[in-house]
């Protein structure tokens, strides 16, 4: 019978302490954010951000909206535990400037001029 109720009682310890739950997303990195300004005369309509090591640009992270020319975004950048990585911006005209950055030493890029480069 003692046994039987220190049993109990090491159970209500037991369920009573903090869960740390050990999933997949609790180990990946924390967001971090990226600020694009956008000083050109024409308006981005897509905007790409990847991995320098990546050759493949992702999926555009403005998803239905527009930077309109002007305008300031903050993109989430998710799985970001690195420093280095492209970026794409592609206007309204369909030209676009590429560029690179550095997430550990900036959080922010700029685009400006008239159109793109590229």
């Amino acid at each position: 019978m003692f046994q039987n109720q220190v049993h109990k009682l090491m159970m209500a310890v037991a369920l009573s302490l903090p869960i740390v739950t050990l999933n997949p997303q609790s180990t990946l990195a924390a967001p971090r954010y990226l600020e694009v300004y956008n000083n050109n005369d024409l308006d981005v309509v897509e905007l790409y951000v990847s991995p320098t090591p990546s050759r493949k640009w992702g999926r555009d992270v403005l998803g239905a909206n527009i930077l309109p020319s002007e305008g300031y975004e903050r993109v989430r950048l998710i799985n970001s535990s690195q420093c280095d990585y492209h970026v794409r911006a592609i206007y309204e005209d369909r030209s676009s400037d590429t560029g690179q950055f550095n997430l550990c030493e900036d959080t922010s890029i700029e685009f400006f001029g008239y159109g793109g480069d590229d």
